[in-house]
């Protein structure tokens, strides 16, 4: 017997949810032709049979009706089915299993160049949420928390209050980046200090991303403990813009040019202004195709064959990272070790294990030190286990370009950018033709917010880029 609880749903009983095993419950088949198959259960492959332990009439089926998801508030809402034995009429009074079924309906999508306002009241470790739809190819997200001031009546202080902003990006299960050591106080707004008085109050809170995670991203107001009651009011705005180069690519020559910039969807204020854009060429790049096995671990060279990696005073700080191989799970591993040979004090600096085929380590390097990158395939079966191997040094010297910027017709700009290396084209790297140089050209408003960053990546012509 399946039961069905729901949750969320302010006591009335939606029949969101279908429910039953295989045979009974065909989704797909359903007169409801709005259905979302959520799990089709175990099949039997036509041509070899039923395959043991594999029984059709336990496969379950959950199926959701979208047209009645519609009349649903937004925020969470669940169900839990639970499977109850019955034997000769008898009913068990506990379930031999339970399913959860969790969603989440967002109180706004990102679209239509209409951002998100709300304002409430939260109290003392009170949390509440806030759900908004990140649709893929959003240039900026910006979320704004605001507490109103407080005010001195007769005295003494009144109106205090103090917020804590955490969002979850597109991605329940990754820590938000206020949890993160000193970050969390950037975090937190306040009306007034900690003793109430006026002193240090930041009434404001502001996340701004660029490239933000599409998604829905999960908001949390979370009242701070000494104050019994906070007001808040949040927004949050949007940009979407499109270019007409996604990446500034070439040898030298490509560091002068002009882009097309559209503004196609826009709650904020999506005008580049020229003073506050840069374009920076500051890092020097390496990339190559590799390939690894499943749950093989190997230590990637560089075209020079060289497994180990050392860095000069002139590197602040390196990124090595994985991609290029979608349906494989890779793992990336940095060490740092006192030889070349890679035996002597090798400690961990870095590690990324995600369940993708993207991973990326970022750390400071020491001059003296020799590293190495070990890559894992922990789940390979696609691309005979091919990816992308790179690997960026950010330098300490860096140099500057130039941005023009002129206004056309319907939200168009053109943008001229210009940029002579005199000194990092010099790098031994980069006439060697085993790096490229790397940058980006990034357009801002006059209050300096980012709208879009666009990558610049040249290479020497002389020599495909990897040889040396």
């Amino acid at each position: 017997m399946l039961k069905t609880e729901y949750f969320g749903s302010e006591g009335r009983k939606l029949d969101w949810l279908k429910v039953g095993v295989a045979q009974q419950l065909p989704c797909l088949k359903s007169p409801e032709q709005n259905l979302l198959v959520l799990g089709l259960g175990s099949k039997d492959a036509e041509d070899k049979g039923p395959r043991p332990g594999l029984i059709r009439d336990s496969a379950l089926n959950v199926c959701v009706d979208r047209r009645k998801l519609a009349t649903l508030k937004a925020g969470e809402h669940g169900a839990l089915i639970k499977a109850y034995r019955t034997v000769d009429g008898q009913t068990s009074a506990v379930p031999a299993f339970i399913v959860p079924v969790f969603l989440q309906l967002p109180h706004k999508v990102m679209a239509g160049s209409e951002g998100f306002e709300t304002s409430g009241t939260v109290g003392s470790l009170q949390v509440k949420r806030h759900f908004v739809e990140v649709p893929k190819g959003t240039s900026l997200l910006k979320v704004t928390l605001e507490l109103p001031e407080a005010e001195v009546k007769g005295g003494r202080v009144v109106g205090c209050g103090g917020i804590q902003l955490n969002v979850l990006e597109g991605n329940n299960s990754a820590k938000p980046p206020e949890f993160a050591g000193d970050k969390r106080y950037d975090a937190i707004a306040r009306s007034c200090n900690i003793q109430g008085g006026l002193d240090g109050a930041s009434p404001t809170v502001t996340i701004t991303r660029s490239n933000p995670n599409p998604g829905t991203w999960d908001i949390h107001i979370f009242g701070r403990p000494i104050f019994a009651q906070s007001k808040y009011s949040l927004s949050v705005g949007y940009t979407k813009i499109e270019a007409s180069q996604k990446e500034v690519q070439g040898d030298l020559s490509a560091l002068a040019g002009t882009i097309d910039m559209s503004v196609k969807e826009a709650s904020l204020d999506a005008t580049p202004d020229a003073e506050k854009s840069t374009y920076t060429l500051s890092a020097l790049y390496q990339e190559s195709k590799e390939a690894v096995a499943a749950q093989e671990r190997l230590i990637v060279s560089r075209p020079s064959a060289k497994k180990y990696r050392e860095y000069g005073e002139g590197v602040e700080s390196v990124v090595i990272s994985t991609g290029g191989s979608s349906g494989n799970d890779l793992d990336l591993e940095v060490q740092v070790c006192d030889d070349k040979k890679l035996s002597k004090n090798c400690k961990r600096v870095g590690d990324s294990t995600t369940p993708t085929d993207i991973e990326s380590v970022q750390f400071e390097p020491e001059v003296g030190k020799y590293y190495y990158a070990a890559v894992t395939g922990f789940s390979v079966s696609k691309q005979e286990g091919v990816y992308v191997f790179s690997e960026t040094q950010n330098l300490k010297e860096q140099e500057q370009g130039t941005v023009e910027i002129s206004a056309g017709d319907d939200q168009t700009f053109s943008v001229a950018y210009s940029l002579k290396s005199e000194k990092l084209a010099q790098l031994s790297e980069f006439t060697s033709g085993s790096f490229g140089l790397a940058g980006a050209i990034e357009l801002k408003t006059a209050l300096g917010e980012p709208l879009i960053t666009i990558p610049v990546r040249v290479s020497k012509e002389a020599k495909a880029l990897g040889e040396e």
